[in-house]
């Protein structure tokens, strides 16, 4: 494969916000009850913001491109 051009990441981990069980994440609080008709994961998934946000530098380092992790 053809590595990828450079990018930027910035990683959020210890954002309070930034999660895979984010307060904020109105399916979490769907699960939680906080949200009246929440239709559930099967329609409506909580984000699993940290996955997401480890994927593109793996992705990237897997291409070939470099990554600095500090």
């Amino acid at each position: 494969m053809k590595p990828l051009e450079g990018t930027l990441a910035l990683q959020g981990g210890e954002e309070v916000r930034i999660s895979d069980a984010s307060a904020l994440d109105i399916a979490i609080l769907g699960l939680m009850g906080y949200i009246p008709g929440y239709p559930g994961p099967p329609v409506y998934p909580p984000q699993p913001m940290l996955k997401q946000i480890e994927y593109i530098p793996k992705l990237y380092s897997e291409r070939g491109s470099y990554l600095v992790d500090d």
